[in-house]
């Protein structure tokens, strides 16, 4: 997710001495914590810990907190803890290489440490020169550091779905585990239909000629579309073109009816389309997999899960790009490009999902532009009146879009979460839970606000994703 509104959010979550920058922070070189965290798992959910950690875990009356950007993926909140966690230096590590099942194997794994348990660890050898921390992270000072990592497997998890909902036997054996937050969610998350511009343009022309959209939009195209802004441009919001989830389900399923650009784009250019899915660690791959294919739902009990498109389902016109796309930024790269690691843009169709607190060629310039488009005929990021929703969260809030999941963390079953890391870690938990605390975009609250506040969700799937919204 990427944060907008970093100034809403962080006037209730910072703490006053953040505002006003605290610059006396640790060496990171020269610096031994005396406690460490490490949290691991959803990519999705990174700005809310940019968020929270600083304001929730530090005391940044003798010394600021020090944001740094580690090794291997990993980063690390560096300061003096809060009296309530210890008060002694504390060091906060997140990586979210690989996605939500890759932090819940840390926890679960009794075997050999996971690749991704490779982790910034202090004190640093290699590391630049300290400056403010950037717009979206409330840190008080920031510094890279490119050498300085040891072994070292979570202590929490981030997740997309819920631990039971990864398909069979993706997760390890081993330990159990158990919710690290006061309630058993931490929130409703979003999750959109990206196109690049080649197949949004023919979406458009699709729509028009169905009678999905209105004559008026026939003049419209990509090139149409304007940064921020709702249905006053011609191509914003009222002529936003739309796909059916059926059709993109028959499009990511070996078993769907059309494996092709005729699943989503019919009486358009035949051009070959390429499928950007993330590999099976991910939340968002997981989500993805539940609300389209019923998978891994109709594993159990009922039957009816489809299964789910990989590379080696590919053809000269349908392309499946997975397994490199191990983070929610590769995805969105493969879409435009139709490569993860492609730096030129595709010339056919692409077409992917991502998490809605992503920004699209409509929330801001992109270098290389993906595009949201409608969802049976809902809009993520605008509203019912074709304004510009920036929170990407109206519709997903008062339950008209449903592709969603509840989101959780994890700890080992045997964490104490009255001391120690745990203490801290249930504290993260519970602050990036709290609509009361941040105002993240694609993100519905179930706790910390009231109804009719535009952040809670109106709706929940009370701790189970294969439920439908009650």
């Amino acid at each position: 997710m990427k944060v907008k509104y970093i100034a809403a959010a962080c006037a209730a979550l910072c703490s006053v001495s953040a505002f006003a920058v605290n610059t006396n922070v640790y060496d990171a070189t020269a610096t031994t914590p005396v406690q460490t965290l490490y949290i691991a798992g959803a990519s999705a959910q990174k700005n809310a810990l940019l968020l929270a950690v600083p304001g929730t875990v530090f005391d940044t009356t003798t010394h600021g907190v020090l944001y740094i950007a580690g090794p291997n993926g990993s980063v690390g909140w560096l300061g003096d803890a809060k009296s309530a966690y210890g008060s002694g230096i504390t060091l906060v590590i997140y990586n979210s290489t690989n996605g939500s099942a890759a932090g819940l194997n840390q926890l679960i794994s009794a075997g050999s440490p996971e690749t991704e348990a490779n982790v910034l660890a202090l004190p640093a050898t290699t590391c630049g020169t300290v400056g403010n921390a950037a717009a979206g992270n409330s840190a008080d000072q920031q510094v890279a550091c490119s050498a300085g990592s040891a072994v070292r497997e979570a202590d929490m998890a981030l997740s997309d779905v819920y631990s039971n909902e990864f398909a069979p036997n993706l997760l390890s054996t081993g330990s159990t585990v158990k919710t690290a937050a006061s309630t058993p969610s931490t929130g409703v998350e979003g999750f959109g239909v990206i196109v690049n511009s080649v197949l949004y343009d023919a979406l458009l022309a699709q729509n028009v000629a169905e009678g999905l959209l209105p004559a008026t939009c026939a003049g419209a195209t990509v090139s149409s579309l304007q940064v921020g802004v709702g249905s006053s441009v011609t191509g914003n919001g009222d002529c936003q073109p739309s796909v059916r989830s059926t059709d993109y389900g028959s499009l990511v399923t070996s078993a769907g009816r059309y494996n092709s650009y005729l699943a989503v784009a019919p009486g358009q250019a035949n051009l070959p389309i390429t499928v950007c899915r993330r590999d099976n660690l991910s939340g968002t791959q997981a989500a993805s997999n539940i609300f389209f294919l019923n998978n891994v739902c109709g594993l159990k009990g009922y039957a009816g899960a489809l299964s789910v498109s990989t590379a080696a389902d590919s053809s000269a016109s349908y392309i499946v790009v997975d397994q490199t796309n191990d983070g929610t930024g590769k995805a969105e790269v493969c879409v435009w490009s139709g490569s993860a690691a492609g730096a030129t843009a595709n010339a056919n169709y692409g077409i992917g999902v991502v998490s809605l607190g992503e920004k699209d060629a409509v929330d801001a310039a992109n270098a290389k532009p993906f595009y949201f488009v409608k969802l049976d005929g809902i809009s993520p990021n605008f509203k019912a009146d074709g304004s510009y929703d920036s929170t990407h969260r109206t519709n997903l809030a008062n339950g008209s879009y449903k592709f969603a999941t509840e989101m959780a963390a994890y700890v080992k079953t045997a964490t104490v979460l009255t001391t120690g890391v745990g203490k801290v870690a249930k504290a993260i938990a519970d602050d990036i839970a709290k609509a009361s605390l941040s105002n993240l975009t694609g993100i519905a609250y179930l706790t910390g606000g009231t109804a009719g506040d535009g952040k809670m969700s109106r709706y929940k799937k009370s701790g189970n994703n294969c439920a439908a919204w009650k």
